[in-house]
């Protein structure tokens, strides 16, 4: 019996609370590009605001309970005019990404808006996540706008989880123990 236990303990430990134990592993990324024009002001010619995100790639080298952030799209802000509007347009910068060649069509999505006044001002906020087998990306916002055009970058959050089956098999191992010990103590 004390066999037994210590099996489905060791079991239980390798599979299930750790998820797969690995030292690190490489993650392939790639983001497509994203164009937004005809935002604020009037439409007079050439005088829209437009923001574009540039296609980027990259590779890293993930652990489990050890996320990384990386940029995954460049950005640029162009202004045609500043006005006092006084108002606000809303849109959403969606792109494709990729990682270990698996793609997920517009998918990494960043919510955003522009700010129409005397100083146009751009924010990004933080975007819901992609998930890609035990892999968790999550497109990142901003702390504080781009004023009156410019170039900044749009990061995103690499995580690894374990896989939902080396939980399930965790939790009936943690199981199993604990009804042999309270099985054996009766």
């Amino acid at each position: 019996m004390k066999k037994l236990v210590r099996i489905c303990a060791i079991v239980t430990m390798i599979l299930g609370v750790s998820g797969p134990v690995q030292a690190g592993f490489t993650v392939d990324w790639a983001t497509g590009g994203a164009r937004l024009i005809k935002l604020g002001n009037t439409g007079y010619p050439n005088d829209w605001d437009i923001v574009t995100l540039s296609a980027a790639s990259g590779s890293l080298t993930l652990e489990y309970g050890a996320p990384q952030v990386v940029v995954v799209n460049p950005l640029t802000f162009e202004v045609g005019i500043n006005a006092d509007y006084g108002w606000t347009d809303t849109d959403v910068l969606t792109r494709d990404i990729t990682v270990n060649g698996v793609t997920k069509l517009l998918s990494l999505s960043n919510p955003m808006d522009v700010v129409i006044s005397y100083s146009d001002t751009l924010h990004v906020y933080e975007g819901s996540p992609v998930t890609f087998g035990n892999i968790i990306v999550t497109p990142l916002g901003w702390a504080t706008g781009l004023v009156n055009s410019g170039t900044s970058s749009v990061s995103a959050r690499f995580e690894a989880v374990p896989a939902p089956g080396a939980i399930l098999l965790g939790s009936i191992g943690v199981g199993l123990v604990g009804w042999l010990r309270r099985r054996r103590t009766l």
